[in-house]
């Protein structure tokens, strides 16, 4: 992600709501899978399934998207991306599974049309380093979500244009509980077979264990809780022990 931060000058969207592309797929040239990214052909073309050069790109399995605790199939029938011409996205395909999404922040109705996030990843971000107020080593960028008890996630990608706001949680996923305490009940939130908790990487590329016993009570303002002010970057509240 910072590879790609030197290179852009701001870390990649959550996805690209015009194309469909995920921020999975936007740091490929960056963790040596450029030839699956040039596959893909991600800057011109949207998530066209259909294509097999470009199907049989989405499902690479690739080792770094992947936690070793989760014995997931390689393949994720739970985030499977809607696809296709116009405004008839009815189709879908199984995509390489992943178990890392992007922090929309505390903020989960962010959208690819209307409402910005208040995190790092949210579709059509464009986050500087010099945004995040808090401070990179307090702010959420990613965070793990298991398959089996939740929905996991793919690398590659969202769908396109405004059906991208409904599937936005096939990558990304929010401090807001609404999204569901770590560890929940809820598909969306963020998750892992790791017991107690969730692994998390924050801005600064710092890994973190964040128990599910977290403070994480919805509210707003300065009585926002520790796991809100975590996905914030910008809230200006100092971050309690967790």
């Amino acid at each position: 992600m910072h590879n790609y931060h030197d290179v852009q000058n701001a870390f990649p969207p959550g996805f690209n709501n015009k194309l469909g592309w995920s921020w999975g797929a936007a740091i490929l040239p960056f963790i040596e899978q450029t030839n699956v990214f040039e596959a893909l052909d991600k800057t011109s073309n949207r998530t066209d399934f259909d294509d097999a050069a470009i199907l049989a790109a989405a499902r690479t399995v690739i080792s770094g998207f992947r936690c070793p605790s989760d014995s997931a199939p390689d393949l994720n029938d739970k985030a499977a991306p809607l696809y296709g011409p116009g405004s008839g996205r009815t189709k879908t395909q199984d995509l390489a599974l992943s178990n890392y999404i992007g922090s929309m922040g505390n903020d989960g109705g962010a959208t690819a049309t209307n409402t910005k996030g208040n995190g790092v990843l949210w579709p059509g971000s464009n986050v500087k380093l010099r945004d995040i107020l808090d401070g990179t080593s307090n702010t959420i960028m990613v965070g793990e979500r298991d398959y089996f008890f939740h929905r996991g996630s793919n690398w590659a990608a969202s769908t396109d244009s405004s059906g991208g706001s409904t599937n936005r949680h096939y990558t990304l996923s929010s401090t807001d509980t609404t999204y569901g305490l770590i560890n929940g009940t809820n598909s969306n939130c963020f998750g892992s077979l790791h017991p107690g908790g969730t692994m998390f990487v924050f801005c600064d590329a710092s890994v973190h264990f964040i128990p599910e016993t977290i403070d994480a009570t919805n509210d707003t303002g300065a009585d926002m809780s520790t796991y809100q002010r975590l996905g914030n970057s910008q809230d200006g509240l100092a971050i309690g022990a967790y």
